[in-house]
């Protein structure tokens, strides 16, 4: 039987999926990692900053329905799935370094 996910996991998977897949993504993370040290909660504040503020450039706009739906959908989430991105982020980040 398939594990079931949470919208915060599947969310923090997604955007993993693709911010390890592109260089400048991924680079700018592990800067955001050793200027917290390591510290979780505020490199997920980091990282959640960085996403609201690149999504609500992205919606812009007048008020529509649309923009209001986009605002929900994209900018609703809290904290939790960035706290899930960067726990995963420290983790990984702490491993590269042992194992160098």
């Amino acid at each position: 039987m398939k594990e079931t996910k949470s919208p915060a996991e599947q969310f923090a998977e997604d955007y993993l999926l693709v911010v390890e897949n592109d260089f400048g993504a991924y680079s700018w993370l592990n800067e955001l990692i050793e200027e917290k040290e390591l510290d979780v909660y505020a490199i997920a504040l980091g990282i959640q900053d960085d996403y609201e503020e690149g999504m609500d450039e992205l919606i812009g706009g007048t008020d529509t329905v649309a923009r209001l739906i986009a605002t929900q959908l994209l900018l609703g989430w809290g904290v939790e799935p960035f706290i899930l991105i960067a726990r995963y982020l420290v983790a990984s980040y702490e491993e590269s370094k042992v194992s160098a």
